[in-house]
């Protein structure tokens, strides 16, 4: 689906100037840089030094600009991350062959939980959500099992900071009972979701511990007449033993 925008020339400037970077492999000047890249030198000038600020890029002793520390950080996320795809992908469609149900695999991004890969159910009944589609971290199964892997400080800081927001007439808005449920799946390494997020709908969900930096997490989403209570625990055993064979699979 294409998405209308306007396009903001400067980020594509410093995505320029990253590129030019990391191709060339050593510390460049500003004026080196505007050379390569054709832009002026002033706007060589802002770009580099806000991207120094925030850490990007690292200004060596003869006054020259390579990748700094930040940006290596980063990379190495987006690497785990990409893997931690590639590793989950084949055990999603494990899941979806069992149990009909459509497979997500999701990792936290600020406030909320980010579908970064799925499986989609064999049977008639598909959910329409997409790669890259999020929701908030306080609702539904998914958020459950990846707000069980904070500490209690942070979680306490969290639900300090934020509203609980009723998605339906099941959806859990006391802050205290929030609390207890996600300290539940800490205890017990599976989270529920009896239409929670949307009625008539229900889903169970597991913590994938794999990453310090990347939290992440794996469920399955279905009609209620498909995931009865006796089904949401039975499932959530199955999807348990699979989320560690994919932990296994990734510290090896």
């Amino acid at each position: 689906m294409s998405v209308e925008f306007k396009a903001v020339p400067a980020i594509y400037k410093c995505f320029d100037l990253i590129d030019l970077l990391s191709k060339t492999r050593k510390s460049l000047g500003i004026s080196a840089i505007a050379s390569a890249l054709g832009y002026h030198r002033s706007t060589v000038f802002n770009i580099v030094y806000s991207l120094v600020d925030l850490g990007i890029l690292e200004r060596d002793d003869e006054g020259k600009f390579h990748l700094g520390s930040h940006f290596y950080q980063l990379s190495k996320t987006a690497g785990k991350s990409t893997n931690l795809v590639q590793t989950a992908r084949p055990y999603l469609e494990e899941i979806n062959l069992k149990t009909g149900l459509t497979a997500f695999l999701v990792v936290r991004s600020a406030l909320n939980a980010v579908v970064v890969e799925k499986a989609d159910s064999i049977t008639g009944f598909k959910i329409s959500t997409e790669v890259g589609h999020s929701h908030s971290l306080f609702v539904g199964a998914g958020g459950k099992a990846l707000l069980c892997q904070l500490t209690d400080h942070d979680l306490d800081h969290l639900l300090a900071t934020n509203d609980l927001v009723a998605f339906t007439p099941f959806s859990c808005v006391d802050k205290v009972d929030f609390k207890k449920m996600i300290q539940k799946v800490q205890k017990e390494g599976v989270a529920f979701d009896r239409e929670e997020y949307t009625e008539g709908i229900h889903a169970v969900a597991v913590p994938l511990y794999v990453s310090k930096t990347i939290p992440a997490a794996i469920y399955v989403v279905g009609l209620k007449k498909m995931l009865p209570e006796k089904r949401l625990r039975s499932w959530g055993e199955f999807i348990k033993h699979i989320a560690d064979k994919i932990q296994k699979k990734m510290t090896v």
